[in-house]
Protein backbone atom coordinates (compact mmCIF):
# COMPACT_ATOMS: atom_id res chain seq x y z
CA UNK A 1 0.00 0.00 0.00
CA UNK A 2 1.61 3.54 -1.32
CA UNK A 3 1.83 6.34 1.32
CA UNK A 4 -0.68 9.21 0.16
CA UNK A 5 -0.27 12.82 0.71
CA UNK A 6 -3.24 15.41 1.51
CA UNK A 7 -2.10 18.36 -0.70
CA UNK A 8 -3.86 21.76 0.17
CA UNK A 9 -5.49 23.93 -1.79
CA UNK A 10 -6.79 27.88 -1.69
CA UNK A 11 -10.11 27.15 -1.92
CA UNK A 12 -10.17 24.63 1.50
CA UNK A 13 -9.89 21.27 -0.18
CA UNK A 14 -7.18 18.81 -0.20
CA UNK A 15 -5.91 17.10 -2.80
CA UNK A 16 -4.59 13.03 -2.64
CA UNK A 17 -1.10 13.16 -4.04
CA UNK A 18 1.63 10.02 -3.53
CA UNK A 19 5.40 10.13 -4.09
CA UNK A 20 4.90 9.09 -7.66
CA UNK A 21 3.47 12.42 -8.29
CA UNK A 22 6.33 14.55 -6.60
CA UNK A 23 7.03 17.70 -8.82
CA UNK A 24 4.09 17.58 -10.83
CA UNK A 25 0.99 19.36 -11.09
CA UNK A 26 -2.58 18.69 -10.27
CA UNK A 27 -5.73 19.97 -10.41
CA UNK A 28 -8.42 20.69 -7.99
CA UNK A 29 -11.94 19.84 -7.75
CA UNK A 30 -12.17 23.73 -8.05
CA UNK A 31 -10.73 23.81 -11.25
CA UNK A 32 -7.31 25.08 -9.69
CA UNK A 33 -3.23 23.67 -10.67
CA UNK A 34 -1.78 22.82 -7.88
CA UNK A 35 2.37 22.23 -7.83
CA UNK A 36 3.12 18.82 -5.57
CA UNK A 37 6.20 19.24 -3.79
CA UNK A 38 8.88 17.32 -4.25
CA UNK A 39 10.30 14.27 -2.80
CA UNK A 40 12.56 16.28 -0.19
CA UNK A 41 9.60 18.14 1.18
CA UNK A 42 6.42 15.80 0.24
CA UNK A 43 7.04 14.80 3.93
CA UNK A 44 5.70 17.96 5.05
CA UNK A 45 2.38 17.48 3.84
CA UNK A 46 -0.40 15.86 5.96
CA UNK A 47 -0.30 11.59 5.60
CA UNK A 48 -3.12 9.26 5.07
CA UNK A 49 -3.62 5.45 4.49
CA UNK A 50 -0.57 3.35 4.13
CA UNK A 51 2.21 2.96 6.47
CA UNK A 52 5.47 4.33 7.21
CA UNK A 53 8.25 2.90 5.08
CA UNK A 54 9.86 0.94 6.95
CA UNK A 55 13.81 0.63 7.09
CA UNK A 56 14.52 -3.00 6.37
CA UNK A 57 18.20 -4.21 6.20
CA UNK A 58 18.61 -6.38 3.12
CA UNK A 59 22.03 -7.62 5.23
CA UNK A 60 22.49 -10.93 6.29
CA UNK A 61 25.27 -13.50 7.47
CA UNK A 62 25.29 -14.84 3.42
CA UNK A 63 26.28 -10.97 2.58
CA UNK A 64 28.98 -10.64 5.85
CA UNK A 65 30.63 -14.24 4.72
CA UNK A 66 30.48 -13.00 0.80
CA UNK A 67 32.38 -9.97 1.93
CA UNK A 68 34.99 -11.55 3.92
CA UNK A 69 35.69 -13.51 1.69
CA UNK A 70 36.18 -11.29 -1.37
CA UNK A 71 38.43 -9.49 1.23
CA UNK A 72 40.74 -12.47 2.06
CA UNK A 73 40.96 -13.29 -1.70
CA UNK A 74 41.66 -9.44 -2.26
CA UNK A 75 44.29 -9.87 0.38
CA UNK A 76 45.45 -13.05 -1.08
CA UNK A 77 45.78 -11.39 -4.42
CA UNK A 78 47.82 -8.68 -3.14
CA UNK A 79 50.40 -10.81 -1.17
CA UNK A 80 50.49 -13.14 -4.57
CA UNK A 81 51.20 -9.78 -6.81
CA UNK A 82 53.70 -9.10 -4.85
CA UNK A 83 55.78 -12.62 -4.41
CA UNK A 84 55.89 -12.61 -8.05
CA UNK A 85 56.92 -9.22 -8.70
CA UNK A 86 59.81 -10.38 -6.23
CA UNK A 87 60.68 -13.58 -7.49
CA UNK A 88 64.32 -14.23 -7.76
CA UNK A 89 65.82 -14.52 -10.98
CA UNK A 90 67.94 -17.02 -12.08
CA UNK A 91 71.68 -17.10 -10.78
CA UNK A 92 74.12 -15.22 -13.55
CA UNK A 93 77.86 -15.79 -13.70
CA UNK A 94 79.39 -12.48 -14.52
CA UNK A 95 82.64 -12.95 -16.50
CA UNK A 96 83.99 -9.48 -15.38
CA UNK A 97 83.94 -11.09 -11.92
CA UNK A 98 85.25 -13.77 -12.74
CA UNK A 99 88.17 -12.30 -14.31
CA UNK A 100 88.34 -10.38 -10.86
CA UNK A 101 88.89 -12.74 -9.17
CA UNK A 102 91.35 -14.65 -11.20
CA UNK A 103 93.25 -11.90 -11.18
CA UNK A 104 93.43 -11.24 -7.71
CA UNK A 105 94.65 -14.49 -6.91
CA UNK A 106 98.58 -15.07 -6.11
CA UNK A 107 101.10 -17.03 -8.34
CA UNK A 108 100.60 -20.41 -5.71
CA UNK A 109 96.65 -20.08 -5.64
CA UNK A 110 96.56 -19.93 -9.40
CA UNK A 111 98.66 -23.41 -9.42
CA UNK A 112 96.25 -24.46 -7.39
CA UNK A 113 92.90 -23.61 -8.94
CA UNK A 114 94.74 -25.14 -12.23
CA UNK A 115 95.54 -28.15 -10.22
CA UNK A 116 92.37 -28.65 -8.90
CA UNK A 117 90.83 -27.95 -12.24
CA UNK A 118 92.89 -30.95 -14.13
CA UNK A 119 91.26 -33.06 -11.49
CA UNK A 120 87.74 -31.83 -12.53
CA UNK A 121 85.58 -29.52 -10.90
CA UNK A 122 84.69 -29.13 -7.57
CA UNK A 123 81.29 -30.81 -6.98
CA UNK A 124 80.57 -28.66 -3.80
CA UNK A 125 78.24 -25.28 -4.47
CA UNK A 126 79.49 -22.02 -3.12
CA UNK A 127 77.88 -20.82 -0.35
CA UNK A 128 76.41 -17.91 -2.38
CA UNK A 129 74.37 -20.60 -4.43
CA UNK A 130 73.56 -22.84 -1.93
CA UNK A 131 72.53 -19.65 0.20
CA UNK A 132 70.65 -18.05 -3.13
CA UNK A 133 68.61 -21.54 -3.54
CA UNK A 134 67.48 -21.46 0.14
CA UNK A 135 65.81 -18.14 -0.61
CA UNK A 136 64.65 -19.18 -3.93
CA UNK A 137 62.54 -22.15 -1.96
CA UNK A 138 60.95 -19.65 1.34
CA UNK A 139 59.82 -17.70 -1.79
CA UNK A 140 58.37 -20.56 -3.67
CA UNK A 141 56.48 -21.56 -0.46
CA UNK A 142 55.39 -18.58 0.38
CA UNK A 143 54.04 -17.75 -3.11
CA UNK A 144 52.05 -21.11 -2.30
CA UNK A 145 50.85 -19.85 1.05
CA UNK A 146 49.67 -16.39 -1.00
CA UNK A 147 47.68 -18.41 -3.73
CA UNK A 148 46.27 -20.63 -1.08
CA UNK A 149 44.85 -17.20 0.85
CA UNK A 150 43.52 -16.12 -2.28
CA UNK A 151 41.87 -19.43 -3.30
CA UNK A 152 40.69 -19.47 0.74
CA UNK A 153 38.93 -16.37 -0.10
CA UNK A 154 37.14 -17.60 -3.16
CA UNK A 155 35.89 -20.25 -1.18
CA UNK A 156 34.60 -18.74 1.88
CA UNK A 157 32.62 -16.00 -1.16
CA UNK A 158 31.42 -18.99 -3.23
CA UNK A 159 30.46 -20.95 -0.07
CA UNK A 160 28.28 -18.62 1.15
CA UNK A 161 26.35 -18.13 -2.05
CA UNK A 162 25.93 -21.66 -2.28
CA UNK A 163 25.21 -23.07 1.11
CA UNK A 164 23.55 -20.48 2.88
CA UNK A 165 19.65 -20.52 1.78
CA UNK A 166 18.33 -17.26 1.44
CA UNK A 167 14.86 -17.81 2.54
CA UNK A 168 16.08 -18.78 6.26
CA UNK A 169 18.52 -15.18 6.91
CA UNK A 170 16.96 -12.97 9.76
CA UNK A 171 16.24 -10.23 7.41
CA UNK A 172 12.69 -9.52 8.64
CA UNK A 173 9.28 -11.24 6.98
CA UNK A 174 9.73 -12.70 3.05
CA UNK A 175 6.35 -12.86 1.26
Amino acid sequence: MKLAYLLPCTCGQKVEVDSTQAGLNVTCRCGRTLEVPTMRHLGELERIGGTEPRATSTWGPRQGYTLMGVLVALLGLGWLGYQISTMPSEIHVVSEDIREDVSALSPAEMAQQYAMLREGLDPTEPPIVTATRAYEAWHRRWTYVSGGVTLLGVAIAAGAWLSMDESKTPRGKRR
